[in-house]
């Protein structure tokens, strides 16, 4: 049994950007996600509940967004400010080319894309299982 002080166990998904057209995940490490690997602007499916780490090797050229259906920005990697980044149950952090987060109940069912800041070519869908 995890005492509520546990730390929680965390997937993480690293991604790659083709240039300025598209995102690609290259490798997921844990079980709360799926996606086709080196498909370009792969849906990726999450759960609820799960804590995630996203390695963007697009780094500050490629500021890595996520998005509700209507476009509306949730979490944010650069400068711009997403709507659900001082909630403290996500519990949003920018480490350099890391963006972590806790997927909520409530942002999980706001989450629909993943986007580029700065390249509207790469973006992909987000779907909650």
């Amino acid at each position: 049994v995890l005492s509520p002080t546990a730390p929680q166990s965390s997937t993480t998904i690293e991604i790659n950007n083709v240039g300025t057209s598209a995102w690609e995940v290259t490798s997921i490490d844990g079980n709360d996600a799926s996606a086709s690997l080196n498909t370009e602007n792969t849906e990726i499916t999450l759960e609820s509940g799960a804590r995630y780490t996203f390695v963007n090797n697009g780094g500050d050229a490629h500021p890595l967004e996520f998005r509700t259906s209507g476009n509306d920005l949730l979490l944010a990697q650069g400068s711009a400010t997403g709507s659900y980044e001082s909630d403290s149950n996500v519990n949003f952090e920018v480490n350099g080319n890391e963006v972590s987060f806790t997927l909520t109940q409530s942002l999980a069912s706001e989450l629909a894309a993943y986007y580029c800041g700065i390249h509207s070519s790469m973006n992909g869908s987000i779907s909650i299982q």
